[in-house]
Order: structure tokens, then C-alpha cells, then sequence
């Protein structure tokens, strides 16, 4: 049964006022997705002032961007210094920086910045929303001290599942914030037209009875790049985690679950710097570099740095894997953690520069890791 739009309304304002959820949690909790709760929040006039002047204590507002996705993630840049913000269903990757270098081709789109690293898919991209939320602090003693307001961009596919999200820090430029809602502003400001929610089940290519193994074994053989990945598994017609099954043992080995908090510990302590990738099907945020502070709050393993976060949610991860993919510079090596449908969650790499062998520091890492896993069945 559809709610009214009163109806989430309010349920927001309780449990936001008395619980402190996050709106997505709310959302779970309405059994509506979290594009759909923004949405009850529109408004139906006015211009982009009115979100602060509609601002009151725990309130919500929310005004419907056009679809021009290119043009408008261009126009990122001009916000300044802000906190980019994708996630799937068990990881949350955040980064703090800029948007630089903005380029699109064949539907994607290429944000190249120093830490903020993106890759648009815009063919699942289907609403975007600029949100003001206002939150009423408060002291030790319970008192209300003084308002808090969150600006945001926020964009979703066409059930209203989160793709992507920038949030505007002190330092970012507020009016260049105005204006973007301005000039993107969409002439309708109601909405009801979200698809339904798809049930998570197993990708459909897990099957491998069709694949010959034998040619499969000499295609991954013959990968010259990273990329051509991709291909080999469209050519064989089967997903990843599929992929990694039928792999021989050279080139795709399991590791224990528990192994990635000890990826990243040891990293961190050895400053190796690494690239984390964490994507859903209309964005992919890539983090380059060190990273220092790891650590584990109950169910989450997070990394907490100063201009990176990483939140992985451990009882998601079913599978996790060590991948080689040969190159012409050597193999490049992953670690690749999957759920229990074989939907891959976050992958990990060694940084390295482009056409350049990767660094001998995290090849001895994940080889550590693999003899660590390889004892551990003995």
C-alpha cells in the first residue's frame, strides 16, 4: 500500500526528532525506498531561498533537478570543496575534495579530480534532488542550542535507490549552491512516478555449464589489461564471481572473510597506498592512496582519515577473493569481496600510475594473505 505523503512526512520528523535515524534508515523502516521519502518533501513553489526559509527545526526540503546529468555534473566544480558520497548496499565510500577534470563519452561521464574520482553511468540515472535538511543541536544538559542545515545534491535510479551524493561543507561556495538549484531546477515539482523496487537475487549468469572452461582458462591468459576484463566476461557470458570460480588457481584464490581487516591494518601500518572502489549501477568512487586510521565498530569495518571514509558492512561479505589479471607490466592484483547473491561490494587494489608494474609492497602484502588463507585449509 502507497503512503501519503503526510504520512512519511511525519513519520520522518519522529524518528529523525526522537530516534536520530538517517533518512535512509527511515526509509527501510517506511519500506520505501530512500528517492521516495525525499520526494514526499517537495515543494511546489518558489525558488531555491525557499528551502531556507521553509528551514525550520528537523525539517526536510527537498526541490526536483532537471535530468541534464553531463551538463550538470560539470557544473560541480563551481561548488568548491564538498563530500562526494556513493555507496551500494553493504559499502559507503566518501571523499572530500573537488570536482576536477569533468569530461563525458558514450553515456559516461569522467571526474578526474586529485581526491574525488568518479565514473558516471548515466543510462540508470532517472532523478535528482536538491536537499536542505535542518536539525536542531542540542547541549549536554538537552537544551537547543542552535540549528544545523545540510545542503546536498542527491540522485537516484528509477525506483529511487541512491546513486550519488554531494554534500556541501563550511568551506564550499553556498551561492554557486543557489545558483546550480536555480539554473537545474525542474518546471515540475511533484513527483509519483518511481518504479518498483527489484527483489536482490543472484546475478542470472552465475550458471557455467555453457562456458569451456578450457578456452575461458586461455582467454584470461591472454588479458593484456585490466579493462579487457570486462569483455572476457561478457564473451563467456557469465558474472564475476562465476568467473572467479572457474579461474585456475593461479589467478583466483578465496581468502578468508576475516582476512580483510587484516588487509587493511597491515596497509595502514605500512603505508602502502592503495585504491578502494566501491560502485552500484550508475556510479563507481575511487579513493588513491594511504590510508591510517582502520577501525571496527561492531558490524562495521571503517576507515576513518581525514578526507576519505570507507564503511564496509562485514556481515555482507560472503565471499572474498584474491585476483591476478595479467597485463603488459606484470599482474595486477585485487582483493575483491562479494555478498551472497555474487554482487561485488568493494574491490581493492595496490595505486600505481598507468601502464606501470604495481607496487612490490602490495604484491608481497596479498601474497602474505594468500599463504595465510592457503594454511588455514591444511
Amino acid at each position: 500500500m502507497l503512503l501519503k505523503q503526510e504520512t512519511i512526512q511525519n513519520s520522518y520528523h519522529a524518528m529523525r526528532r526522537t530516534q536520530g535515524m538517517r533518512v535512509r534508515d527511515i526509509a527501510q523502516q517506511l519500506n520505501i525506498t530512500e528517492g521516495q521519502l525525499i520526494a514526499a518533501h517537495l515543494g511546489d513553489a518558489g525558488c531555491a531561498t525557499d528551502a531556507d526559509q521553509r528551514a525550520t527545526s528537523n525539517s526536510l526540503h527537498a526541490i526536483r533537478l532537471s535530468e541534464d546529468w553531463p551538463v550538470m555534473l560539470a557544473s560541480f566544480e563551481a561548488l568548491g570543496c564538498v563530500m562526494a558520497l556513493t555507496r551500494n548496499h553493504a559499502c559507503v565510500h566518501e571523499s572530500i575534495g573537488h570536482y576536477k577534470n569533468i569530461s563525458h563519452r558514450n553515456g559516461i561521464g569522467l571526474i578526474q579530480g586529485e581526491a574525488i574520482e568518479l565514473r558516471a553511468f548515466y543510462r540508470t540515472w532517472r532523478f535528482g534532488f536538491a536537499v536542505t535538511e535542518s536539525r536542531q543541536t542540542s547541549s549536554s544538559a538537552g537544551v537547543s542550542k542552535h540549528g544545523v542545515t545540510q545542503y546536498s545534491l542527491q540522485f537516484f535510479d528509477e525506483t529511487g535507490i541512491a546513486i550519488h551524493k554531494v554534500f556541501l561543507r563550511p568551506e564550499s561556495d553556498l551561492q554557486q549552491y543557489h545558483q546550480f538549484v536555480e539554473r537545474f531546477r525542474h518546471p515540475l515539482q511533484t513527483l509519483s512516478e518511481f518504479a518498483s523496487a527489484p527483489s536482490r537475487i543472484a546475478p542470472s549468469r552465475c550458471v557455467t555449464e555453457h562456458v569451456d572452461i578450457r578456452a575461458f582458462h586461455q582467454a584470461w591468459r591472454n588479458l593484456n589489461d585490466t579493462h579487457e576484463f570486462f569483455d572476457l566476461l561478457k564473451r563467456f557470458s557469465i558474472s564475476r564471481i562465476a568467473a572467479l570460480r572457474l579461474a585456475e588457481s593461479d589467478f583466483a584464490q578465496p581468502l578468508q572473510l576475516d582476512q580483510i581487516e587484516s588487509l587493511l591494518l597491515r596497509a595502514a601500518g605500512q603505508k602502502i597506498p592503495i585504491m578502494v572502489f566501491v560502485g552500484n549501477q550508475g556510479m563507481l568512487q575511487i579513493h588513491s592512496g594511504t590510508v591510517s586510521r582502520v577501525v571496527r565498530s561492531k558490524a562495521w569495518l571503517n576507515i576513518l582519515d581525514d578526507h576519505f571514509n570507507l564503511h564496509l558492512l562485514l556481515e555482507s561479505v560472503q565471499t572474498l577473493w584474491l585476483v591476478k589479471k595479467p597485463t603488459q607490466n606484470g599482474y595486477v592484483t585485487s582483493i575483491e569481496a562479494f555478498d551472497e547473491q555474487g554482487e561485488l561490494v568493494v574491490t581493492f587494489f595496490g595505486e600505481r600510475e598507468l601502464d606501470s608494474p604495481e607496487l612490490q609492497t602490495w604484491r608481497e602484502l596479498t601474497e602474505s594473505l594468500a599463504m595465510e588463507a592457503e594454511a588455514c585449509l591444511h
